[in-house]
């Protein structure tokens, strides 16, 4: 990944998110506890993947224009 001031990006794979909602944990997970986790057992970290944030610009318009969008691109 290339070098920049935002921190990297991880997600989960299926297989640790199901481990981690069988410890309990169903909406989130705390960093201290994802720590104690990783510390426990380092090969979950291999069960996360370094990703790309991506935004684009239909995050910064109004839904009404999201939508008339999406319809003109894929009409039903």
């Amino acid at each position: 990944m290339s070098k920049s001031d935002n921190p990297p990006v991880y997600i989960a794979t299926d297989e640790f998110l199901a481990e981690i909602r069988e410890l309990g944990y169903h909406d989130n997970i705390d960093l201290d506890d994802l720590l104690d986790l990783l510390e426990e057992d380092p090969s979950y970290i291999e069960q996360m993947r370094a990703t790309v944030l991506c935004i684009d610009e239909m995050n910064f318009v109004s839904r009404t224009v999201a939508q008339w969008y999406y319809n003109r691109r894929f009409p039903t």
